[in-house]
């Protein structure tokens, strides 16, 4: 995974602690010797601490195990072991790293509910479609990949090489792409360049993980909710400056939504927002 994303392809490092996390809590749980169902939430634990220290968010952390993992499991027994894993990943994560949050951000407010209530709606809508767009795209290249009569240890060069050339001309699709989500964030997007890059960052990952590159979805999965609202938000700021706010709000709400709608667990992406 290291070497995928720091050689510059498109992915992000929280699915694959998710899941070196998921493997040493069912280590633990064979150990033990405990039942399936206890070390199925063994292994949800694992998920939790590994994903709230990699994001610095020990909330959303329970709360992806919780929905993702144990798929919408709640029971006191389950949860109750979720809270403790995560928080004592975070407490070990923040003695190294502080608690500086991923994102910094300026403040923003509604600067008219009843005019931008309606407008991050349809923004809503707009991340459903492109969420549905950016799954099946992912799969259709991941089963493009698989049909090619070739070496499984030469389709990961292949890949990395279409991601080369891409990022000649928008290199901002490489590795997981945080540097730009500040950008967009801060509202120093261009329009048309954020407009692209949903697109480009959508294809990069796809070729990136279909050929065979090892990372995860959720960084990508950012990053393109970002510049879809940092993009759309630009748009509805210049077509109603005085009712709106700048490009950026747009950008952090559509963070949060299109993590949302492609891994279909809200409840996680609303405190992974307000946590990063």
């Amino acid at each position: 995974c290291s070497l995928t994303i720091g050689t510059g392809n498109s992915a992000g490092v929280e699915g694959p602690i998710a899941q070196v996390g998921g493997a040493l809590g069912s280590a633990v749980g064979k150990i033990f010797r405990v039942s399936g169902n206890r070390t199925k939430v063994y292994t949800a634990a694992g998920c939790a601490g590994g994903v709230a220290a990699m994001f610095n968010a020990p909330i959303a952390g329970v709360f992806f195990a919780a929905e993702i993992v144990l798929l919408g499991t709640y029971e006191i027994a389950s949860f109750s072991v979720l809270v403790i894993s995560s928080a004592m990943a975070t407490v070990v994560s923040r003695s190294y790293y502080g608690t500086t949050p991923a994102f910094p951000i300026p403040e923003f407010h509604l600067v008219n509910p009843l005019a931008e209530v309606p407008l991050y709606m349809i923004m809503g809508v707009l991340m459903g479609v492109i969420a549905v767009l950016y799954i099946y795209v992912f799969y259709e290249v991941r089963d493009r990949f698989e049909a090619l009569n070739i070496s499984q240890h030469v389709k990961p060069i292949i890949g990395a090489f279409i991601i080369g050339c891409t990022a000649i001309f928008f290199p901002q699709i490489m590795g997981d792409g945080y540097h730009y989500i500040k950008d967009v964030l801060a509202g120093h997007g261009v329009i048309w360049v954020m407009a692209i890059l949903i697109f480009l960052k959508i294809f990069a990952t796809a070729v990136t993980l279909g050929s065979g590159g090892s990372g995860g979805v959720f960084a990508p999965a950012l990053f393109i909710g970002s510049v879809i609202g940092g993009a759309y938000g630009s748009i509805v700021h210049n077509l109603f400056p005085s009712v709106t706010a700048s490009s950026g709000a747009y950008a952090a709400v559509g963070l949060g939504a299109f993590l949302a709608a492609t891994t279909h667990a809200p409840i996680t992406a609303i405190f992974l927002l307000f946590e990063m």
